[in-house]
């Protein structure tokens, strides 16, 4: 069965409002409603005294139409008395009234957060219309991945004492002699940020590494006090929010223990006044789909426009149908429009949802009642799967790394891992985005964008693809630091892969005028480049500045059986285009160029595949278009 799903916030209406509400629903073809993710304070309005009598008549309510229930366990947001009663449950910097206030590192919080958790999945795990639970809602979302309170300071001192074992280690894996940073112990390590000059880059990288670890351990408790009180058939998932690039938390080392990802839809938010970038929509669901290489759900699917304070771009008619059906083609099988029914009180008053505050049946009804009707029907993807023979490759430590030290004020992971990929979405070919950790045998062309922390392991994993005849691309930095953060005393691990070395750098901004040609025609670059000295490699493009006319900017290197390139500069998008273009062809993996508007997915069963097109343009009347499909 395809979930057909919406978000409803009962408690926050009058109880006579419920029946026509969830006839509504029903008249929607929903199957399934998302409850719960806020109603900690409903049910334990003071500490240890249980209220479930409201809660209970939703559940009852809701069951009485038919509904499927999956319910979210409230501990992002808590009640007054939690931060009355104790001391060190608030992040650095937050204060009680918003959500997502908590410090992962405080006990109290952990203790406190089973003791709710349990006795909303015990009191409903035998309730056959409640098919699984949600943990939490939107873990590190809005900040609350980063936090420098007392107790992280502590905890962050002994997770350093673990892995590096006595203080001499530290100091010389630092290199703390210079600045004369050298600690006599680790009771000495302050929090390596929030200082006018930076800090060690090394200390600031195992920072991040703890607060991702903080993050996991807490969801992992979660999920075992879940596991330990659910029925058999009850699953659990938690709802990743979206910009997961830019998160101090590992999102693969975060969703390994639950039974699979779910994701929060947003192609535009609060004060983003021009339209969604749907190309990088589709990059950010390729990566969600990634994470456990599997199809995942959507708990919130945008339906109009949003924000808190700010309101965003309002959807044309048809496009939030439109952002539904490219989630659900890249992977999302099961999905729940946010939301009901717009607020007219509280935080988010501006975030629209099927219905407006006003109760009337519009035309983001009719949207979504065509949209399930579609995922019924010709867009059914129950027994269908992509299969590509393309990988961007990511790791979370090289973007932190990346965060740490930008290197180019122009620097920004995401745009530069999106101009990859957009040159390949362009061509209409898919592809799969997964971490250094998966695997990689599958695929004839891996590209792994600015990879600069390269560790022995995966330098082994490379060669043995290249080993293999596959061809990799890496761009510009790939190889320059170790697993600490460290720069490489060989200056790049790639060098013999890549067949030259680095002879210079310089960072780029708009008035560098730094220029080069190919198929006779001239390109600018920007951000970055790497001045590169031809060892065994092919040039493919030199620069053309009379400094370094003899320097490549791309080379491509035949090593063992495959093939290695090396982007040296951030390009832009209608060059990579066109080296993309000659690297597939090469590589016997069909493309087409079409509109920039038209969005390809190729998805197979069997020996069967359906070609999906969808249409990211407007009309003169200013809808968008209808999505079409065809079948090869």
């Amino acid at each position: 069965m395809i979930i057909k799903g919406i978000a409803y916030y009962p408690e926050h209406w009058n109880e006579k409002s419920w029946d026509e509400d969830l006839k509504r629903i029903k008249d929607l073809n929903v199957n399934t409603i998302r409850v719960g993710e806020f109603v900690w304070a409903l049910i334990e309005p003071n500490e240890n005294e249980f209220n479930f009598e409201k809660f209970d008549l939703m559940i009852e309510k809701i069951s009485s139409y038919d509904f499927k229930i999956l319910i979210g366990t409230p501990t992002a947001t808590f009640p007054s008395w939690v931060v009355s009663n104790y001391q060190n449950i608030l992040a650095s910097g937050r204060k009680y009234g918003t959500r997502r206030q908590y410090c992962y590192n405080s006990n109290d919080y952990l203790k406190l957060s089973k003791i709710i958790t349990e006795k909303i999945v015990k009191r409903y795990s035998n309730n056959e219309n409640v098919i699984g639970f949600q943990i939490d809602n939107e873990i590190g979302h809005e900040g609350s991945d980063f936090c420098t309170c007392y107790n992280c300071k502590n905890n962050f001192r002994l997770y350093l004492e673990e892995k590096y074992k006595t203080i001499e280690n530290l100091n010389n894996i630092c290199g703390n002699v210079f600045w004369g940073q050298i600690f006599n112990s680790f009771k000495d390590v302050p929090i390596p940020f929030d200082d006018l000059l930076g800090h060690n880059p090394t200390l600031r990288l195992e920072y991040a590494n703890f607060m991702s670890k903080s993050a996991v351990n807490y969801l992992n408790e979660m999920i075992k006090v879940v596991k330990n009180n659910k029925n058999e058939n009850q699953f659990i998932t938690t709802n990743l929010p979206g910009g997961l690039f830019n998160k101090w938390f590992d999102a693969n080392r975060l969703v390994e223990n639950i039974d699979f990802v779910s994701f929060d839809n947003y192609p535009i938010w609060g004060g983003e006044t021009n339209n969604a970038n749907h190309v990088k929509v589709a990059m950010e669901l390729d990566m969600v789909r990634g994470l456990k290489n599997q199809k995942f759900w959507i708990v919130e699917q945008l339906m109009g426009a949003q924000g808190h304070d700010y309101v965003g771009f309002l959807p044309r008619k048809n496009q939030a149908k439109l952002w539904a059906m490219q989630a659900h083609l890249r992977g999302a099988e099961n999905i729940f429009f946010f939301r009901y029914k717009g607020l007219n009180k509280g935080e988010e008053q501006f975030c629209q949802g099927i219905f407006d505050v006003d109760n009337r049946i519009n035309s983001k009804y009719y949207e979504v009642q065509s949209f399930f009707e579609d995922v019924d029907g010709d867009f059914n993807t129950e027994n269908l799967k992509m299969e590509n023979e393309i990988a961007m490759i990511y790791d979370y430590k090289n973007i932190w790394s990346w965060k740490i030290q930008p290197q180019s004020k122009k620097f920004d992971f995401s745009n530069e891992f999106l101009k990859h990929y957009k040159s390949i979405y362009d061509l209409n070919v898919n592809v799969d985005i997964i971490s250094t950790e998966k695997d990689f045998d599958k695929y004839k062309i891996l590209i792994m964008p600015n990879m600069q922390i390269i560790d022995d392991l995966l330098y082994e994993k490379i060669k043995k693809q290249l080993e293999n005849g596959k061809t990799i691309i890496f761009g510009y930095r790939s190889g320059i630091r170790n697993e600490f953060n460290n720069m490489r005393l060989r200056n790049n691990i790639l060098e013999d892969l890549i067949g030259a070395y680095i002879e210079g750098y310089e960072a780029l901004d708009e008035n560098s005028n730094v220029n080069v040609f190919y198929d006779n025609k001239e390109f600018e670059l920007s951000v970055w480049r790497d001045i590169l000295k031809i060892t065994t490699g092919e040039s493919i493009i030199k620069y053309s500045d009379f400094s370094f006319e003899e320097n490549s900017c791309i080379v491509k290197n035949k090593y063992l059986n495959g093939n290695a390139y090396y982007f040296g500069a951030s390009l832009p998008s209608n060059l990579s285009k066109l080296i993309y273009n000659k690297i597939l062809n090469e590589n016997n993996i069909e493309n087409i160029s079409l509109n920039e508007d038209i969005e390809m997915i190729k998805l197979k069963y069997k020996d069967k595949s359906k070609n999906y097109i969808l249409n990211h343009g407007y009309t003169k009347n200013n809808e968008v278009n209808p999505i079409t499909y065809i079948r090869r």
